[in-house]
């Protein structure tokens, strides 16, 4: 009898489908508050293992991105967005750096599957953590 309850659970469980979860995403990138023209931009979703990569595009020639992707989770997507740039001081010698821009919690909708976020302007002159990303979000230059 356990046996077949046992085989009943995992049948059911390798049953269980994830939903496809949609998510577009759109904002400008600026160095030194000049549109950054085409800049390749990585829109992917945060995974326990390995992260999966929903979109790639570039900035049009006004700095521009938009990006929409989809991925079949059961919970709901962590997304991001993924960029190497290096935007310095004129004169001054930088190294691109790799970013990563998450996208508030609060900002996702858990229920619907069409999720859209604006980054609005980016200022990357600056950027060197997340966190300065965090602390002024919704500031002009940082997002909404």
């Amino acid at each position: 009898m356990y046996h077949f309850l046992l085989l009943f659970l995992l049948a059911n469980f390798y049953t269980i489908n994830g939903r496809v979860q949609t998510i577009s995403i759109g904002g400008r990138f600026l160095c030194l508050g000049k549109p950054v023209p085409f800049h390749n931009v990585i829109l992917k979703e945060a995974d326990f293992f390995t992260d999966d990569t929903l979109a790639v595009s570039a900035t049009d020639k006004d700095g521009y991105f938009f990006l929409m992707g989809m991925d079949d989770e059961v919970l709901p997507i962590t997304p991001y967005i993924e960029s190497t740039f290096a935007c310095c001081e004129p004169g001054k010698e930088c190294k691109p750096q790799k970013e990563r821009l998450d996208i508030p919690f609060g900002q996702l909708s858990i229920f619907q599957n069409q999720n859209v976020f604006n980054f609005g302007d980016i200022e990357m002159f600056g950027i060197t953590s997340n966190r300065i990303i965090f602390q002024n979000y919704g500031r002009e230059g940082y997002g909404m």
